[in-house]
């Protein structure tokens, strides 16, 4: 069967496949150089399929958290110490302050908003650690990528 497939596909794609004179000498070689390749990779996923009962695909998404999948460094990236004199209810306070800046209409107040942005840092690193929609997100921190270098890193 898998032979019969192998043939399909280099008919369908000769130059693709390597048959560039297109005869039935080179079809035959690349058919067979296909049908080993396919039957090496069917041997090897049954084999990690036997083994761990998952393939080796499945075995290493299971490895990672979500935090990894982000590739978030807890370190830089999940700050969990709110500035000095913040409590999460002055950090919601500014976010609300932020969101209605924002849906004012008037034009902000650039120096306060970046501010209020580097103060609620945390915050927003945690929003984005909830994997959060980028609309609800966005809806949560309107200043997000309007405010140029938010953040100071020398400050980590």
């Amino acid at each position: 069967m898998v032979r019969s497939e192998a043939l399909k596909v280099v008919k369908a794609c000769p130059t693709s496949m390597g048959c560039l004179m297109k005869d039935d000498a080179d079809i035959q070689e690349a058919t067979e150089t296909l049908t080993n390749s396919l039957m090496g990779h069917i041997q090897y996923i049954n084999s990690e399929t036997r083994k761990t009962g998952t393939t080796a695909s499945a075995k290493r998404r299971k490895r990672f958290f979500k935090a990894e999948n982000y590739g978030l460094d807890f370190n830089r990236d999940l700050p969990n110490d709110l500035p000095d004199g913040e409590t999460p209810e002055t950090q919601e306070s500014k976010r609300a302050l932020m969101v209605t800046a924002y849906n004012s209409g008037d034009p902000p107040n650039w120096p306060s908003i970046k501010k209020m942005m580097d103060e609620t840092y945390c915050g927003q690193r945690h929003d984005v650690h909830e994997r959060l929609s980028m609309e609800v997100f966005l809806k949560r921190w309107p200043f997000i990528g309007k405010v140029r270098r938010h953040f100071s890193y020398d400050s980590v």
